[in-house]
């Protein structure tokens, strides 16, 4: 009420130049007020429902005033049938005040009338008469006055409803004021000032609806002002007038216009008898409430107030649009909302009843839900949901219909669904990594009746998701995933109309491997897989060969696999160049896809010939070291290989050479170590000490590459360390011997005969640079090597000379072998 009581303090009188009298353009007194009902057929509407009236009806008129007054005032009703075309006498109705009863009178409307008036004035002499010669002299001036309080009279009421609608918001909370204000003026085609939410709360309602005439915006319905100007002023006057606020602060809209116009032409229009003055006519139910400019005189000249009826015309039904077609409603929502716009005189008021929502079971039977419309709300509200047992489709197009007065209509179209049961579901082979964001979608359910979306895992409690409907039956969100562990984990969706929410299960992963490719040549039972984090792999499908996971090395910075096949024969109908799709499953249980085109066979070859030439130079060549697959640092190796199958050498191949353990490895090249004998053998030549480093030792192997391709690894020799033997020295008594030398960790064992009988076992990583032997070698003396235990090197020994104590031999000179320093 304080906003009310702030706006009648603002308001002012605005003079208009060249009328007969000052009126104010703010309908702000009440006048008498018109009990009004319309019957139709048999159909009986109040006033405040009927848009347009036909020829044909019949209206129950009264007027609402004191018993004292009904023999002091007239009340007449003319019906008008165009500006040029003066009415019948007998188209004016005056209703005659029944004292005995509620009072009123019937009149019909009569085959072609176009407007209706409702006249009030003092019951004075010839009063009637001079009424209906008024009317009849300037037919034109009240047609006008009809139509344009007709329509100011509908922007009235949109200003009403937003006066209202305001305050209701003002007296709930100031907190709704600025979305939910913004909501009733869009509905209400009201102008609505966003500076004035800068305002404290308590000022926001009544700046919101202050100078109120200019806030009616025109409605796209009928007229507006004849003039852009006030009544016979100058048009810069007019314009420096309306700039005031009281002339709408450079807003001259339509309503402000019609009633300017209409004060004009009646104000101008008087006798002596009668002055006319304009009033409002304001339907709620079967009252016309009348709102007049100025005060009427109960001496002369007379105040007739002039109030416009509905016009009688054909039936102008609203056009009402889905203001967001695209958007899917959820009817199980509380009063859900169907946006709609282009109809601000829905809401307010009266002309639309028994609105209804139609749209059609799964069986094809319509169904009916009472609507109504909310200008807070900016459509039509649903108050019930359809009842639990009506079975619908997963997306339903309902359509609005009702009656505008008397006359059917059929609003537009909307999207609806009605959440059941819901059964939303991720994609079988979602794919959610911890450590990172994930994107998810769900589908089968009703993504409209989504009221919100949790998530989980292990043992935090479920927090809200942001989500979006992505369609009728889908959702999309990003799933927060950064401190996640693997697992299990749970999505709550919780639906509007549904107590307990629906539950969607989850499972984490770690990141998966990423597949770079599988190599596969023809006719390989092995293959490798690479990639990264290749540790998950359980097995490779390829077709109906089976491929289980080997060893794992890390090559720079990706891992590679072997995978081999334990079914015989069915790699080697594998074609080069065949192009087929692999299945990798993960131990957690996914499947990856990877493309896989089987690669050329691999070159095939034997090592056909092996020779190791004698050490040379300083190296201990009183060693005798077994040629059979022994290669002794220092040495010279070179070794043959001869194609197989259909491998032919061209001169452009290489033969890698390298230790077991892939520490030491080397290349021959054609030209540099490697000699191309013909088409089907190759030599190669390796000083293995250069070519392997001084500190490659054990099981060595080869492979050809040709073309690209690598060959399989084969076994070619052992590389063995020899220490480097200095002396013998043996005591007199008992028999003893002690041998000198370095790199003595070297030797596994040494004896003094073949059969390591009296064998003495080296520790190892012994650093000492002497041992000691059981007995004089007879013979000489035989070893094992610490790099191949399993192979015999003989060292021989020339006659010896004895010397003092085993303890004098450390000093003293004894038997050397030849070509070996101490």
């Amino acid at each position: 009420m304080i906003f009310r009581l702030l706006l009648s303090l603002s308001l002012s009188v605005l003079p208009l130049f060249g009328a007969a009298r000052a009126q104010s353009a703010s309908f702000d007194l009440d006048g008498p007020a018109i009990k009004a009902m319309v019957t139709r057929g048999a159909v009986t509407l109040p006033i405040g429902q009927v848009p347009q009236l036909a020829a044909g009806d019949r209206l129950h008129l009264s007027a609402d005033l004191p018993a004292d007054q009904l023999g002091k005032n007239m009340v007449v009703v003319a019906f008008l049938r165009g500006a040029t075309s003066p009415p019948p006498k007998n188209w004016f109705v005056r209703i005659k005040p029944d004292k005995r009863k509620a009072g009123g009178s019937t009149v019909t409307v009569p085959a072609g009338a176009q407007q209706a008036l409702v006249l009030l004035a003092p019951d004075v002499r010839g009063g009637f008469g001079a009424l209906v010669s008024a009317v009849r002299g300037r037919p034109g001036i009240f047609v006008r006055a009809a139509q344009d309080m007709g329509q100011a009279s509908l922007d009235r009421a949109r200003l009403e409803a937003f006066l209202d609608g305001v305050g209701a918001i003002d007296a709930s909370g100031a907190e709704r004021l600025e979305a939910a204000s913004a909501v009733l003026a869009r509905s209400l085609a009201i102008r609505w000032n966003a500076e004035c939410l800068q305002r404290r709360p308590s000022l926001q309602a009544a700046c919101l609806t202050q100078n109120k005439e200019a806030l009616v915006l025109h409605d796209g319905r009928g007229r507006t002002s004849l003039t852009d100007t006030l009544a016979g002023a100058p048009t810069d006057i007019a314009y420096r007038i309306s700039a005031t606020p009281q002339g709408g602060s450079g807003y001259y809209n339509p309503y402000i216009g019609l009633v300017r116009d209409v004060a004009r032409l009646l104000g101008a229009f008087g006798t002596a008898q009668y002055q006319y003055i304009p009033a409002l006519a304001f339907g709620r139910d079967n009252t016309l409430r009348l709102l007049l400019n100025t005060a009427p005189s109960f001496r002369k000249p007379h105040s007739v107030i002039v109030a416009p009826l509905p016009p009688v015309q054909q039936p102008e039904l609203p056009t009402i649009r889905a203001s967001e077609p695209n958007t899917i409603t959820c009817l199980a929502r509380r009063e859900p909302v169907l946006a709609i716009q282009g109809a601000p005189l829905l809401y307010a008021t009266g002309f639309a009843r028994d609105m209804t929502l139609r749209f059609k079971t799964k069986a094809g039977e319509s169904i009916d839900l009472p609507v109504k419309a909310d200008p807070m709300s900016g459509g039509i509200v649903l108050p019930q949901p359809p009842a639990g047992d009506i079975a619908l489709n997963p997306v339903v197009d309902a359509t609005l219909h009702g009656y505008w007065g008397f006359d059917p209509f059929a609003g537009p179209r909307f999207t609806v669904q009605n959440e059941q049961l819901a059964s939303w579901r991720a994609p079988q082979r979602a794919a959610l990594i911890v450590g990172r964001d994930n994107e998810l979608k769900l589908d089968g359910g009703a993504a409209a009746c989504v009221e919100a979306v949790s998530f989980g895992y292990g043992s935090k409690p479920p927090g809200p998701v942001e989500w979006k409907p992505n369609g009728p039956q889908s959702l999309s969100m990003t799933l927060p995933l950064h401190k996640a562990r693997a697992g299990s984990a749970t999505l709550q969706v919780s639906q509007y109309g549904q107590r307990d929410p629906v539950r969607v299960p989850l499972k984490l992963f770690e990141e998966a491997s990423r597949i770079d490719g599988f190599v596969l040549h023809a006719g390989d039972r092995s293959g490798v897989l690479k990639g990264t984090r290749l540790d998950q792999v359980a097995k490779l499908k390829l077709d109906r060969i089976v491929f289980a996971p080997g060893d794992l090395e890390r090559v720079e910075s990706a891992d590679q696999l072997a995978m081999t096949s334990a079914a015989d024969g069915l790699t080697d109908r594998l074609e080069p160049g065949q192009q087929m799709v692999a299945k990798v499953e993960l131990k957690d249980g996914r499947t990856l896809s990877l493309p896989v085109t089987v690669a050329s066979l691999r070159p095939r070859v034997a090592l056909a010939d092996r020779n190791v030439e004698p050490l040379s130079g300083s190296l201990p060549v009183a060693l005798s070291v077994p040629s059979d697959g022994v290669v002794p640092h220092g040495a010279t190796m070179a070794f043959s290989i001869r194609a197989e199958g259909e491998t032919r050498f061209r001169g452009r191949e290489a033969v890698e050479i390298g230790t077991e353990d892939g520490s030491s490895a080397v290349t021959v090249k054609m030209g540099n170590g490697l000699t191309m004998v013909d088409s089907q053998v190759l030599v190669a030549r390796l000083d293995v000490s250069k070519g392997l480093g001084a500190s490659a030792f054990g099981p060595l192997r080869f492979r050809l590459v040709k073309d690209g391709v690598h060959g399989d690894w084969q076994p070619l020799a052992n590389l063995v360390r020899l220490p480097r033997l200095g002396a013998i020295t043996c005591g007199e008594t008992p028999p003893s011997c002690t041998l000198a030398g370095a790199d003595l960790f070297l030797i596994h064992s040494v004896a003094s005969d073949a059969g390591f009988s009296d064998a003495v076992q080296i520790p190892h990583g012994y650093t000492g640079t002497r041992v000691s032997i059981p007995r004089k070698p007879s013979g000489g003396l035989f070893m094992r090597l610490r790099d191949a235990p399993q192979v015999a090197v003989k060292a021989a020994v020339p006659d010896q000379g004895f010397g003092g104590s085993a303890s004098a031999t450390h000093g003293g000179e004894g038997s050397r072998l030849p070509g070996l320093e101490e």
